[in-house]
């Protein structure tokens, strides 16, 4: 059998600015209890821990729930959301063959589909996609934009302001910004697809005619030669670019900036990663590389820092490596190591003994870097949240958990038979 090994790879870039947390709840409470029978099919938490809105659904119709107050009946309701501060609902909803969205209640405009309903970062006004017929548009609050073959994948300014999203008429893509289009071209990149850190611009990556640029506002980056490749990211700070390329050795690399790193045999798609000061990227790199790129099994790994092997951490097999996760100085990185059901967690050069878990979720640091809390399905089907030495007792369902701002705690939202809880563990 072919070996294939896994590398993470570290390279240095310039640095970036960090993001603000909000404010989080660290008081247990019950934040609502179901009647006997009730049954749930969606629902979620707010931000803060401070409300909980859920879907109930019975043979005819479904309605939301919000805290303990119930709301109107539909024959369906989908993409149910909270405001970042707890204060507002939002949910799309269908009577007959229309839908709606309906914010705290107040019903919008009909249209044959909507889909991905996104609240602005201050919580006052909420963004979607809506199609007539078989035209898409986006709609922010009461105001519809034009109308394309498709629209979609919505991002807010930071001041909440601005809807910038892509569309595509025939074969040419472009991003709107607010009610202004944007140059078109044979592909955006809308992964890519960020405000500046001042919020006045937006950055993207763009293909043309087999040629790529950063685009930020009206402004072109130089061009390099193109490629159909989704494995592209923009540092926090919109400054560097990072991405595989194949090279003419039949080999991968990353290109980071004007950079291009070590060549391997291959590089896991999806896996490149800016720390969150922008000072490094991260990815794996695939070495007796002979399958499918998107199609392989590992079977050990390395840790490098640019061109150097620091530690090689084990020679065992393990089918899987997931939830790339920096710590916020962007000092440490961590990630789980998966076999069968036993997973390990690897932080640094330090690893955890293989613990039976079924499936995780994405991994949190504390703001010290020391600690890291994560949710985890175990074996009779329910799930617990672990940080550091401390596990929550299980729960039908979990939040991801957040970390106080001393590192002490972890809160998050957890679901029983009959309530939904607000929960704070401490840590050990």
């Amino acid at each position: 059998m072919t070996t294939i090994g896994w590398i993470l790879v570290l390279a240095s870039v310039p640095p970036a600015q960090e993001m603000p947390k909000p404010g989080v709840s660290s008081e247990e409470k019950r934040l609502a209890t179901l009647p006997p029978g009730t049954a749930v099919d969606r629902f979620a938490f707010s931000a803060d821990g401070s409300s909980i809105a859920y879907v109930t659904k019975s043979m005819k119709s479904s309605c939301v729930v919000v805290g303990e107050k119930k709301g109107a009946d539909f024959d369906e309701v989908n993409s149910l959301a909270i405001s970042p501060d707890g204060k507002s609902v939002a949910y799309q909803a269908r009577k007959g063959r229309k839908w709606h969205v309906l914010l705290n209640d107040e019903q919008g405009e009909e249209f044959d589909a909507v889909q991905s309903l996104t609240f602005s970062p201050d919580g006052k006004s909420i963004a979607y996609e809506a199609r007539s017929g078989t035209r898409w548009r986006a709609v922010h609050g009461t105001k519809k934009g034009e109308t394309y073959d498709m629209a979609g994948r919505l991002l807010f300014s930071p001041d909440s302001r601005t809807v910038a999203y892509l569309v595509k008429n025939g074969n040419r893509e472009c991003i709107v910004v607010g009610e202004r289009e944007g140059k078109e071209y044979d592909e955006v990149y809308w992964r890519t697809l960020r405000f500046t850190p001042d919020g006045k611009d937006v950055t993207y990556v763009a293909r043309d005619r087999n040629k790529c640029r950063v685009v930020t506002g009206e402004k072109e980056g130089e061009a390099w030669d193109g490629f159909h490749e989704p494995s592209i990211v923009l540092s926090p700070d919109c400054k560097t670019l990072a991405y595989r390329t194949y090279t003419r050795s039949g080999k991968w690399c990353v290109v980071v900036g004007n950079k291009r790193g070590e060549e391997f045999d291959g590089i896991a798609p999806d896996s490149l990663i800016f720390s969150p000061d922008g000072k490094t990227v991260a990815y794996v790199t695939l070495f007796n590389y002979v399958l499918a790129p998107n199609h392989f099994q590992p079977r050990s790994h390395f840790l490098v820092v640019g061109d150097k092997k620091i530690k090689e951490l084990n020679n065992e097999r393990f089918e899987g490596v997931s939830h790339f996760t920096f710590s916020p100085d962007g000092k440490t990185f961590a990630y789980l190591l998966r076999d069968g059901i036993k997973t390990t967690l690897v932080v640094g050069d330090r690893k955890t003994d293989p613990a039976e878990l079924f499936e995780t979720g994405p991994l949190a640091f504390s703001p010290d870097g020391k600690t890291i809390a994560y949710p985890a399905r175990v074996r009779s089907g329910q799930w617990t949240v672990l940080a550091g030495a401390s596990s929550s007792a299980p729960f039908a369902a979990v939040t991801n958990p957040v970390f106080s701002p001393d590192g002490r705690k972890v809160a998050f939202g957890a679901r029983t038979e009959r309530e939904f809880l607000w929960k704070v563990l401490d840590v050990r």
